[in-house]
């Protein structure tokens, strides 16, 4: 006996440590079986994590479960998001099963998973994983996967469903769902419960559905090899009860047999309105709602590459009412009928849209309207009436407006229309029926929401078969007032959504017009009399339009305009400005050119010319002046200017100066410097008082601006009565390099001239000259430094041309002075060499300063990339599909931030090889040419 009792213990340690040691012997085995099975048609990148096994968790069958799996598209264009991101997935399987080399799951568990769903544009789609057909498959005949589930679940599932080819996303979150399944000859039936705590559905970028909970029941039917699906789905989505049921076939030619019917049930519009997004009627919850309110639908038929099934949707409300709380009024009577009806077929076109009753009626205001569509897809037909007297001010007493502080006005509208959309692009007019009006009086509306009080006087619109005609008498935007008249046509193929484009014709003629104000408000910011706070103003897409604009005076930044006259024709987000003429700074400025804001920075090509304005009013305003010529503001005088430009502008309507391109010519007469530092340092320099407070005669310059750098050609005029000649270039980062050529009378010049006379004068004394026979010096004023603080060095020449003081006296003084002459071209071989030398650590120096800024800006571009990385991130909350997709994008932002960066730097010391270069380029023509032979 006792033999038996240790056999039978022997045996029963055996069979415990078999079964502990059974996962072990079997887990490379089933990973490789399990890794086949998914991998063996797909596309796709599949990583595991840990992997359990376990034979207690679910005795006697096996228990598999693993971690951390990701789903990766091979494709280059998706690797980046992972198709899914799974928590956990488990499996319960048959032990009998897998000895006999099956594999039979019984069981399935998902657990803490990500899904993103994406298809491109073209119709790409990152869950096209599936290898094709053609492909080679490794051999599954031992790896055979038999699947009988008695139980699946998931919990805590999240979707991401991103399709850009139809504009669609939808996103889940909180999913769970629990099922069984009953396998009888080869057909599924599935039950089960779903659940998720937000569902959001947004398509053409307009929510429909936002944090919408969502509890369902469904019955599924897979049968005839997976080719008959029955439905019989119900729940509700927030307190909207809802149906799914019928019947979707696969047929083997590939066409799909449809035979579905959905809908709400309960018939209650406080039930339907449960659905609209929070962001659309905020006050919805706190609103009295009463009324039937139904939703129906019906999809039979068959869907092939030819064809499509029949549809049917209705929606329906009755007896509506909606009143606010504690509102002395209500919305009530509402009425809407609307049916979409389809036949089926192959032409879509054949759709309908009825709504034959659409009424409501406003604190006592009513108004009804009906409205058929036909033919959508291609050339809409539109039946369409609408009819209201309404007191504006009673809007108040019925609707939630806490953001509108005063809303008043009567508008009266009666419009009845009945037309096909190719017959108005045609002009077709016989065939249009088009009469009404849409008046308005006496309308103020001012808002928390609305930066600008708009005020109008009357507003009258008239529709016949040629189009709209408008009349609008002093209406009143903040500080800008318009009085505007034209006509609109094509108007029904532009707002049924058809490629076409609203034409219209308009003149307007304003008192006074605030741009600063108009603008900063466009931007939805306080308005401001901070004209950083402008936004360059987008032209809406879809309209071509031929404007005249005049305005007695006009705001823009600071400048004030006056006599404003401007002609435009509007098309492709572009407005090609043919005349604009206004007078500013005392003088007259004329405009023509484009302005092209369909780019992401606006582009503008203007021809400007500008006669008799004043020097100092307009380089105090315009961005040019202040950038190239600052010391202008301290000029008074008359100036007149030609200029060809083309720039990209940034946000603020300011020119992004390293995008210009230009060229120009300046005219002025007489202009005077008063007590300006720069005048005064340089007769300092000279010892020459007529430099302080000169006047400068006339002077024609021209000029260009390539890529943001000012050169101007050298150009002639006289100071206080000398001759002089100024050229050279300012660059974008406000360094200047000029040359300002001076011929000075010996007698207006100070002690530092005659004492560079006296230095040869014993030799002149040899040939009986004396000093007073020398007339004229040369000099030139190399101007550079910042444009704010320059520099002046004098640098004494050889004369006008070839000719000069040095020239002159090399002439003049003959064989018996050669070791004089010798010691003089000594002398100014050290100082051209001094010159080359100090030319080229200046462009050093100015190298050094522009690799210094680029990695400033490098460092503060990447600073704010990372600022908005972290932003982006933050944004993106608990969300892990979201935030997921924030790190994807806050990478790439970053990377191409860093890129900028870097190049901005390589860019730099690309201008400072360059400046070196060209510096040792003049430095050799100096030594070469300016060298005394």
């Amino acid at each position: 006996m006792k033999k038996i009792l240790i056999i039978t213990g022997i045996i029963f340690l055996i069979m415990i440590g078999g079964v502990i040691a059974f996962p072990y012997f079997f887990k490379d085995d089933i990973l490789r079986a399990v890794k086949r099975d998914l991998n063996r048609n797909l596309k796709a990148q599949v990583d595991f994590g840990d992997v359990n096994l376990s034979l207690f968790k679910s005795f006697p069958d096996l228990y598999f479960e693993v971690e951390n799996i990701s789903v990766v598209n091979t494709d280059s264009v998706f690797k980046d998001i992972p198709l899914a991101k799974i928590g956990k997935f488990g499996m319960i399987l048959d032990v009998m099963d897998l000895f006999k080399g099956k594999k039979n799951i019984k069981e399935i568990s998902l657990q803490d998973a990500d899904f993103v769903v994406l298809v491109r544009p073209d119709g790409k789609a990152n869950y096209d994983i599936m290898k094709n057909e053609t492909e080679p498959e490794e051999d599954t005949s031992s790896t055979d996967l038999e699947i009988h589930l008695e139980n699946y679940q998931a919990r805590n599932i999240r979707l991401l469903y991103d399709d850009a080819s139809l504009g669609m996303k939808i996103y889940m979150s909180g999913l769970n769902h629990e099922g069984n399944a009953v396998l009888k000859d080869g057909n599924y039936y599935l039950t089960g419960v779903s659940t998720a705590d937000t569902l959001d559905v947004e398509f053409d970028r307009v929510k429909y559905l936002k944090k919408t909970q969502v509890k369902l029941q469904d019955t599924i039917s897979i049968e005839k090899d997976f080719s008959l699906y029955g439905l019989n789905i119900k729940g509700t989505i927030n307190h909207l009860p809802v149906f799914l049921k019928g019947s979707i076939e696969m047929k083997p030619n590939d066409d799909i047999a449809m035979d579905l019917d959905f809908g709400s049930e309960g018939g209650s519009l406080e039930k339907m309105l449960s659905l609209v997004p929070a962001e659309y009627m905020p006050d919805l919850p706190q609103m009295e709602i009463r009324g039937d309110a139904m939703l129906s639908g019906e999809v039979k038929g068959v869907y092939n590459e030819k064809n499509y099934p029949s549809y049917v949707i209705q929606f329906n409300v009755d007896n509506g009412l909606l009143k606010g709380k504690d509102l002395p009024e209500s919305i009530r009577d509402i009425k809407v009928n609307t049916t979409v009806d389809f036949p089926g077929g192959p032409d879509l076109d054949a759709t309908v849209i009825d709504m034959p009753a659409i009424k409501f009626n406003v604190a006592g205001n009513p108004v009804a309207g009906r409205l058929n569509v036909q033919n959508p897809m291609t050339d809409p037909f539109v039946n369409t009436a609408f009819q209201g007297k309404l007191d504006l001010k009673d809007f108040k007493k019925a609707l939630p407006l806490k953001n509108i502080k005063e809303l008043a006005g009567k508008l009266d509208a009666d419009i009845d229309l009945k037309a096909r959309v190719s017959d108005m692009e045609k002009q077709h007019t016989e065939k249009i029926k088009a009469k009404g009006y849409f008046n308005l009086e006496n309308f103020v509306f001012v808002s928390d929401s609305v930066p600008l009080p708009v005020r109008i006087h009357k507003a009258q619109t008239e529709i016949t078969p040629v189009g709209l005609k408008f009349d609008v008498k002093e209406l009143q935007a903040g500080e800008s007032d318009f009085n505007l008249s034209g006509n609109v046509t094509n108007y029904l193929a532009y707002f049924t959504g058809k490629d076409s484009v609203l034409e219209a014709r308009m003149k307007s003629h304003s008192r006074f017009i605030n741009m600063n104000e108009l603008m900063s408000a466009s931007g939805d910011e306080e308005v401001s009399s901070d004209t950083t706070s402008l936004h360059a103003f987008r032209i809406p897409g879809g309209i071509t339009a031929l404007a005249e604009f005049t305005a007695d005076k006009m705001l823009y930044k600071d400048m004030e305009l006056a006599d404003v006259k401007a002609q435009a024709k509007v098309e492709n987000k572009k407005a090609e400005l043919t005349t604009v003429l206004m007078k500013t700074f005392g003088g007259e400025m004329q405009l023509q050119g484009i302005y092209d804001s369909a780019p992401e920075q606006v582009v503008t090509s203007l021809k400007m010319k500008m006669q008799k304005m004043k020097v100092d009013e307009t380089a105090r305003s315009l961005t040019y002046f202040k950038a190239y010529a600052p010391i202008l503001k301290y000029f008074e005088g008359i100036f007149g200017m030609d200029f060809d430009l083309n720039v990209r502008l940034d946000d603020q309507m300011n020119p992004i100066l390293s995008t210009t391109d230009a060229q120009g010519k300046f005219e002025a007469l007489n202009l005077r410097p008063e007590n300006v530092k720069f005048f005064q340092n340089a007769a300092q320099v000279l010892k020459l008082d007529a430099l302080a407070n000169p006047v400068l005669s006339k002077a024609v310059a021209r000029f260009g601006i390539e890529d943001g750098n000012l050169n101007i050609n050298p150009f002639d005029f006289k100071v206080n009565g000398m001759k002089s000649k100024l050229g050279g270039s300012v660059t974008l980062d406000k360094k200047l390099d000029l040359d300002w050529n001076l011929e000075i009378p010996v007698e207006k010049l100070g002690a530092q001239a005659n004492q560079w006379l006296n230095s040869i004068q014993g030799e002149l004394s040899k040939l009986g000259l004396k000093t007073n026979q020398i007339k004229t010096v040369y000099v030139t004023l190399k101007i550079t430094g910042d444009i704010n603080k320059p520099s002046i060095k004098p640098v004494f020449r050889k004369g006008e041309g070839m000719q000069g003081l040095t020239e002159t006296v090399k002439e003049t003084v003959v064989q018996t002075v050669k070791q004089e002459a010798q010691q003089l071209e000594d002398t100014l071989r050290q100082n051209l060499d001094a010159q080359a030398q100090a030319l080229i650590q200046q462009a050093e120096q100015q190298g050094d300063r522009l690799i210094a800024e680029a990695k400033k800006m490098a460092d503060q571009i990447k600073k704010e990339a990372d600022k908005q990385a972290e932003e982006l991130i933050k944004k993106a909350g608990d969300n892990p599909i979201a935030k997921f997709a924030a790190q994807k994008s806050a990478e790439k932002l970053k990377k191409k931030a860093y890129q900028k960066a870097d190049a901005l730097v390589e860019e730099a010391k690309r201008k400072k090889q360059k400046l070196i270069e060209e510096a040792k380029a003049k430095a050799q023509k100096i030594k070469e040419g300016k060298l005394v032979k």
